[in-house]
């Protein structure tokens, strides 16, 4: 739900704009007042690539709350995608620097 009403702002900016935007904080606050985060990990944000003719948006995601295995997940997509790195990639190494002890594994799309 959280993810779709960020996808929903996304296509509301495509249609006025006439692009995708290039970094979520452009959708605030016209799009969307207060973008929800993921609640998969705490202090999670969303992975998202963005560019005139396309977006990708996705999160962190674990089976289980106490599981350190973590893979990048994708919501939606937009438009033609280039080639992209790996979903979630910079957010993965943000977490192991917010949280250097704790044992992530990142599990890299196939």
């Amino acid at each position: 739900e959280r993810a779709e009403r960020i996808t929903q702002a996304i296509e509301a900016y495509y249609a006025r704009e006439g692009r995708y935007p290039q970094d979520l904080r452009e959708l605030t606050p016209r799009y969307i007042l207060l973008p929800p985060r993921p609640i998969i990990l705490y202090g999670q944000d969303w992975c998202y690539f963005g560019g005139e003719g396309y977006y990708r948006l996705g999160y962190l995601y674990r089976q289980h709350w106490g599981d350190p295995r973590l893979i990048g997940k994708i919501h939606k997509t937009g438009g033609e995608l280039p080639d992209l790195p790996p979903m979630c990639d910079a957010e993965f190494v943000a977490l192991q620097q917010s949280h250097p002890d704790y044992p992530y594994e990142y599990l890299k799309e196939k």
